[in-house]
């Protein structure tokens, strides 16, 4: 499943840069939404509730995974929303230590984080009030 999801991750990669060398924003968000929608299948097909509960060696693969597809979103969206971008890869613990790093080197899949630096993030979008 990583590496399907690794696989789909390169072909956003791919189609994100042509949209964007387009200025074609709408596609280019497009695959960000295709990403994040890859992701709730991921979430639906593996059920990391259950995990939780029967299998904690497979929930730290999936969970890895997850945090992964995160990583990825948070660069795609960086050159769109830069400030919500930098939020999540904050809350991530990589935004220090990847933020001047070629894309090409951010965009492969499975970088290093390390996990006892995610913290609980702030609201990515706060309610009005």
């Amino acid at each position: 499943p990583g590496c399907s999801l690794a696989t789909a991750t390169a072909e956003v990669w791919a189609n994100y840069h042509a949209a964007m060398a387009e200025l074609q924003f709408d596609a280019a968000i497009g695959e960000i939404w295709r990403l994040l929608s890859l992701a709730d299948g991921y979430v639906e097909a593996h059920k990391p509730w259950e995990l939780a509960k029967n299998n904690p060696a497979k929930l730290g693969t999936v969970l890895a995974t997850l945090v992964e597809i995160l990583r990825q979103v948070g660069w795609l969206l960086y050159p769109i929303m830069p400030d919500t971008a930098e939020k999540i890869l904050t809350a991530l613990g990589v935004w220090a230590k990847e933020q001047h790093q070629p894309l090409t080197q951010l965009s492969a899949w499975g970088q290093q984080i390390n996990y006892q630096d995610i913290i609980k993030p702030e609201g990515l979008f706060p309610r009005r009030t």
